[in-house]
């Protein structure tokens, strides 16, 4: 849903990522580096105003961050393949998962969803195997 210039807020991490970057470049070097103007940046660093969902796909572009994200819907910045697995990048920092955790994961819900268990219990193994991978990863409830 595209908002329309001036309605609600400018999302906390959308500030935060702009004040940085302007602080370490100028208003100028992100205006033109993103795309956006300097009036549109000026009220983002202030907190004034939503931007649009093409706006934000620029930020987010300029960032290597997800739209998602920024709005503050969900925590994870970025995905990374890496030699053995995979790094979670996410706000709280990195959660780094080996493929052998991923793989097991996988097999334990594959035999769950194509055994012969009735659904309460396909739930139930899917469950106990996410509070697992949380526990593991210290990723909260």
């Amino acid at each position: 849903m595209t908002r329309e210039r001036g309605s609600g807020i400018t999302p906390p991490r959308v500030v935060e990522l702009l004040k940085k970057e302007v602080s370490e470049k100028s208003i100028l070097a992100v205006s033109n580096a993103t795309g956006l103007g300097l009036a549109a940046i000026g009220r983002y660093l202030k907190g004034v105003g939503e931007p649009t969902t093409a706006s934000l796909q620029k930020l987010a572009d300029y960032f290597k961050v997800s739209v998602p994200w920024l709005r503050g819907e969900i925590d994870i910045q970025d995905i990374a393949r890496v030699p053995g697995g995979y790094i979670i990048k996410t706000s709280k920092g990195e959660i780094e998962i080996d493929n052998d955790l991923i793989v097991n994961a996988g097999i334990d819900f594959i035999v769950s969803i194509w055994g012969n268990e009735d659904e309460d219990l396909m739930m139930d193994r899917f469950r106990s195997i996410a509070r697992s991978l949380k526990k593991k990863f210290n990723i909260g409830e």
